[in-house]
C-alpha cells in the first residue's frame, strides 16, 4: 500500500495545524493512502475496538482500476453489501484546525427510488471524528440516504441528494432548500473536501466541499472550556444496513498553507511539490469530468487543463470540477484555482485542487498550437491545447488487450494510436474519457487503421502501470469537433 506520514515532525506540522500560518509548501501532506496494491492490516481498524466482531471495507477488488487523474494512479472497488461497519484511520495526533481531509468517491448504487428492499437507500461518505470524547464532534460529507428513510416522513431528497453533517448543524441535504445548493448524488466518482479551519464559533469554521466546490460552511462543537473540539479519526464509509457499492481513492490529510498567489501558470510551475497556489481568471483548455448524465455507467472522474490566453503556460488540474468547454467554437470557461502543487510520475507537473470557483464564460480559448508528435515529450506543452497529425496505426479494442491498469469493464478509456514518423511517436488519442456512450452513440468519428487523422487536444504525459511501463505521451480530445479524417484508409 503507498500509504506514509510526511517526513516532518508532527510537533512542527501540529503548530502549523493549529495556527494555520506556516508558510507554503511546509509539511502540506501528513497523510495518504491510494490504496494499492492492496490494504494494510493495521493501517484502516476496521470499526471502534468497542464493535466486537467488526468486520469492514476489507473486500478491495483486485486490480480494477476505477479513477485517473495526473496523480492518481490506479484504485479498488471498495464494496459494502449489508456490512455494518465502516474503516477508519487514527490521526498521530488530534488536530484542532487548519486541516483538510479529502478523497475521490465514485458510486456505482444505481437503486431507483423507491427502494425495492428496506435497506436499498444509498450510503457513502467520508468522516472527521473526535474518539477522544465520542459525541463531541463529527464532520461528514457524503451520501447518506439511511437519515431520509428513518425519518417521519421518510424523506426522499436524502435519496436523490449528498448531504454533510456536523455534531453542532445536524443533517444537512443538499436538495436546493433553504439556501442550500442543489448537490444531486450521481453514478460515478467525484472529490469530498473537508476542510477544518480555526474555532469562532461562527459558520466557516469547517467547511464542505463537493466537486471543489464549496457547498456549505458548517460550526464547530465549542468545548466547555472554550474553543472547538479537536479531530483523530479518519472514517471511510457507513455503518449503516444498506445496500452499497463504492469507491475510495486517493484519501489525503494535511494542514491548510497560507497559498501563493500567481499571477501566471509559469509561476506555479516554477514552485516545489507541496506548495499551495492560487490562480485566477485562467481559461480551460480542456475538461475532463463527468457531465451529468446519470444513465452513464461509471463516468471519467477528472481533471481539466489551464492555460493562459497568449500560450505563454499551461497545466493539468486534478479535479472532478466540471467545466464548460465548448469544442466547436473554441470557447470555455475561466476558471479561479486554490490547491497543491505536484508532480507524476512522469515529470509532469499539475495542481491538486482544493477549490474551484467559476470566474466568467464563455471566453476565447488560446489559439491551438500546431505541433509534431516528438514534441508532446517537452514539459512546455504539458496541459496545452495542441494539434497534431498522423496515421492511425492501431485502435485497440479485445484484441490486442489494453495495458494493464488501463482495463475497466465498459472499455471506460478508449483509445486509438498514431504516428506521424517523427521520433516521437506512437502517441496515444484519447476519446470517450468522460463517459462510456450510450448504445449506438459515439462522442467521435470511427476511425480505423491506415486513417490519416488530424487531431485537437490537450497533450499529457503519465506512466501508466508504475515499475513496469515507461512514461507514454497522449492527447486528450474534448469533443467530436477535434478528430478529422483527412483520409481514410484504403
Amino acid at each position: 500500500m503507498r500509504a506514509y506520514l510526511a517526513l516532518l515532525s508532527v510537533a512542527a506540522c501540529a503548530v502549523s495545524a493549529v495556527v494555520a500560518t506556516s508558510g507554503a509548501g511546509t509539511c502540506a501532506t501528513i497523510f495518504r493512502d491510494s490504496f494499492e496494491p492492496q490494504i494494510n492490516g493495521n493501517l484502516w481498524i476496521k470499526g471502534p475496538s468497542g464493535w466486537a466482531g467488526a468486520q469492514g471495507h476489507d473486500e478491495l477488488k483486485g486490480d480494477v482500476c476505477w479513477l485517473r487523474t495526473p496523480g492518481v494512479n490506479c484504485a479498488r472497488m471498495w464494496v459494502n453489501y449489508r456490512v455494518t461497519y465502516n474503516s477508519q484511520h487514527a490521526l498521530p495526533m488530534p488536530y484542532n484546525g487548519g486541516v483538510y481531509l479529502k478523497c475521490w468517491f465514485s458510486e456505482g448504487n444505481d437503486i431507483p427510488y423507491p427502494p425495492v428492499q428496506d435497506e436499498g437507500w444509498p450510503n457513502g461518505h467520508m468522516t472527521l471524528l473526535d474518539t477522544a470524547s465520542p459525541g463531541a464532534e463529527v464532520f461528514m460529507i457524503g451520501v447518506m440516504g439511511e437519515n431520509g428513510r428513518t425519518a417521519e416522513p421518510v424523506k426522499p431528497a436524502y435519496f436523490y441528494n449528498c448531504c454533510v453533517y456536523t455534531t453542532t448543524d445536524r443533517y444537512k441535504v443538499l436538495d436546493g432548500t433553504l439556501g442550500k445548493p442543489l448537490v444531486p448524488r450521481r453514478q460515478g466518482s467525484r472529490k469530498y473536501t473537508i476542510i477544518l479551519n480555526g474555532y469562532t464559533g461562527n459558520a466557516g469554521d469547517v467547511q464542505f466541499l463537493i466537486d471543489d466546490k464549496l457547498v456549505y460552511n458548517g460550526h464547530r462543537a465549542a468545548l466547555p472550556g472554550g474553543g472547538g473540539a479537536p479531530i483523530d479519526t479518519i472514517v471511510l464509509g457507513s455503518k449503516w444496513w444498506t445496500y452499497e457499492t463504492y469507491a475510495f481513492d486517493d484519501v489525503e490529510f494535511g494542514t491548510i498553507e497560507t497559498p501563493l498567489d500567481c499571477s501566471l501558470i509559469s509561476e506555479a510551475n516554477a514552485q516545489p511539490d507541496e506548495t499551495w497556489v492560487t490562480l485566477t481568471s485562467k481559461v480551460v483548455a480542456g475538461s475532463f469530468t463527468y457531465g451529468g448524465d446519470q444513465n452513464y455507467d461509471r463516468p471519467f472522474p477528472g481533471h481539466l487543463a489551464i492555460e493562459e490566453d497568449d500560450r505563454s503556460g499551461s497545466l493539468w488540474v486534478s479535479t472532478s470540477y466540471v467545466a464548460s468547454v465548448l469544442p466547436a467554437t473554441n470557447d470555455a470557461e475561466r476558471v479561479n484555482a486554490r490547491g497543491i502543487m505536484r508532480t507524476n510520475q512522469a515529470g509532469m507537473r499539475y495542481l491538486d485542487a482544493i477549490q474551484i470557483s467559476h470566474a466568467s464564460d464563455p471566453v476565447d480559448q488560446p489559439r491551438i498550437l500546431g505541433t509534431i508528435l516528438r514534441s508532446l515529450g517537452s514539459a512546455a506543452l504539458d496541459g496545452k491545447l495542441v494539434k497534431v497529425w498522423g496515421k492511425v496505426v492501431n485502435v485497440p479494442e479485445l484484441t490486442p488487450p489494453t495495458v494493464k491498469g488501463q482495463e475497466r469493464p465498459g472499455d471506460w478509456r478508449r483509445y486509438f494510436v498514431i504516428d506521424d514518423g517523427s521520433p516521437g511517436g506512437p502517441v496515444k488519442c484519447y476519446y470517450s474519457n468522460i463517459i462510456v456512450p450510450k448504445p449506438g452513440i459515439d462522442p467521435v468519428p470511427a476511425v480505423t487503421n491506415g486513417d490519416f487523422v488530424s487531431v485537437v487536444g490537450v497533450a499529457g504525459r503519465e506512466v501508466m502501470v508504475p515499475g513496469t511501463t515507461g512514461p507514454e505521451k497522449s492527447v486528450w480530445i474534448r469533443g467530436a469537433g477535434d478528430l478529422g479524417i483527412l483520409r481514410a484508409a484504403p
